[in-house]
C-alpha cells in the first residue's frame, strides 16, 4: 500500500513541492519539474522497493529489519536526490 498510495499521493507532491520552493522555483515550474520526474521516479521506486522489501521479510532476521530499512532508505534518499535532479534548469 506505501509504493502505491502513500509514496505518489502524499510522499512526492510533498518531496516536489519543498524542492521546489527550497530551490527558488515559481508554483509553475515546481509542477513542470513534478511532470516531467513522477513517472521515472515511481518507476524506480517500485525497482527499488519491492526486492528490497522481499529482502527484507525472507531473508533478513526480524531484529536487523530496522537496519536494514535504514540502510536501503538511504541508498533511496541518494538515489531520489540523484534523479529529481537540480531544479536550476527550470528556472
Amino acid at each position: 500500500a506505501s509504493q502505491l498510495i502513500i509514496g505518489p499521493f502524499m510522499y512526492y507532491p510533498v518531496f516536489f513541492t519543498f524542492t521546489g520552493w527550497m530551490q527558488g522555483l515559481s508554483f509553475d515550474e515546481g509542477l513542470e519539474r513534478a511532470k516531467e520526474n513522477f513517472i521515472p521516479l515511481m518507476k524506480r521506486n517500485l525497482l527499488f522497493w519491492i526486492p528490497v522489501q522481499y529482502v527484507q521479510f525472507c531473508y533478513i532476521p526480524t531484529d536487523l529489519q530496522i537496519p536494514f530499512l535504514s540502510c536501503a532508505g538511504l541508498a533511496w534518499t541518494f538515489i531520489l536526490s540523484v534523479m529529481a535532479g537540480s531544479a536550476k534548469k527550470y528556472s
